[in-house]
C-alpha cells in the first residue's frame, strides 16, 4: 500500500515537473518572439527569426512562414522563411519538401478562415539529405498553421510542425494565435515604414517639378534631394522657369 502511494506521489511530482518545464519553454519563447519584434528591422531577418525562435523550443520539429500571393487571380502561399531543430539535422529539406504539399492547403484553409487548424499526419516520406544515409523513413506528427492577418488583410500563415501532440495543447494553440496577430502587425509596421523610406528617397515626379517652377518668378531650379545631393546627378533634370524662358529665348 505505501509503495503505490509512494508511486503515486512520484509520478504526480514528475507530472508536475513536466509541466513547469512546458510551461519554461513557452516563456522563453514569448519573451523571444517580443524581442524579436521590438529590435529586427528587416522584414526577411523578423520571419527567420522567428522561426528559428519556435524551434529552438524541442518540441518542434520545423516551422515555416509564407506570405500571400497572387497568380492568375488564384491566392497562393510562398514560403518566405523557415526553420528546423537541431534534432532535426540534415533530414530539414527532406522534411519540408514532405510537409509542404500537405501544409500549404492547410495553411490557407486557415488564412481563409481566420483561425487555427490543426491536423495530424501520417506517412510522410522523410529522406535524409546527405548522400552518405540513403536511408528512406517515415514521419508521423502534428501540424498547426495559424493565419497571419491584420484587420481585413490576410498577410499570410505561420505552420509549425511537431511529432509530439501535447506540443499542441490549448494554451500552446492560444499561444502561437496571440504569437501571429503581433507578427502580423510587426510585419505590417516593417511594410508600412518601407513604404515611407521608398517614397522619401523616389525622385520627386515631373509634375511636382513643373509646379515648382510654375510659381517661382525666375530663375533655374535645382531640387536638393539629400544634403550634397543635387536632381541633375540624377539624369540632369533641370527645370527653368517659364519667366526666365520668356526672357531669355532659352
Amino acid at each position: 500500500m505505501k509503495a503505490a502511494q509512494l508511486n503515486k506521489k512520484i509520478e504526480k511530482r514528475r507530472d508536475l515537473e513536466e509541466a513547469l518545464l512546458e510551461e519554461s519553454h513557452l516563456l522563453r519563447t514569448i519573451a523571444a518572439c517580443n524581442r524579436a519584434m521590438m529590435r529586427v528591422e528587416k522584414e526577411p531577418d523578423l520571419v527567420d527569426s522567428i522561426c528559428r525562435i519556435i524551434v529552438k523550443d524541442k518540441n518542434y520539429s520545423l516551422a515555416w512562414i509564407g506570405f500571400t500571393t497572387d497568380v492568375d487571380g488564384t491566392i497562393t502561399l510562398t514560403p518566405v522563411g523557415q526553420a528546423a531543430s537541431d534534432m532535426v539535422g540534415k533530414r530539414a529539406g527532406s522534411l519540408f519538401r514532405a510537409l509542404l504539399p500537405r501544409s500549404l492547403p492547410q495553411a490557407l484553409a486557415a488564412m481563409e478562415a481566420g483561425q487555427s487548424e490543426l491536423s495530424r499526419l501520417a506517412d510522410l516520406p522523410v529522406v535524409a539529405d546527405s548522400s552518405a544515409d540513403t536511408t528512406s523513413r517515415r514521419a508521423t506528427g502534428w501540424l498547426l498553421s495559424v493565419p497571419l492577418a491584420v484587420e481585413d488583410t490576410k498577410l499570410g500563415a505561420l505552420s509549425i510542425y511537431s511529432k509530439k501532440a501535447s506540443a499542441f495543447s490549448a494554451e500552446h494553440i492560444n499561444f502561437f494565435g496571440e504569437l501571429a496577430v503581433d507578427l502580423a502587425f510587426a510585419i505590417r509596421k516593417l511594410r508600412i515604414r518601407q513604404e515611407a523610406l521608398t517614397a522619401t528617397a523616389a525622385p520627386p515626379s515631373d509634375e511636382l517639378l513643373e509646379l515648382i517652377t510654375k510659381v517661382s518668378k525666375g530663375g533655374t531650379w535645382n531640387l536638393v534631394l539629400e544634403s550634397g545631393q543635387h536632381l541633375d546627378d540624377h539624369g540632369g533634370q533641370i527645370f527653368i522657369s517659364p519667366a526666365l524662358k520668356a526672357l531669355i529665348g532659352f
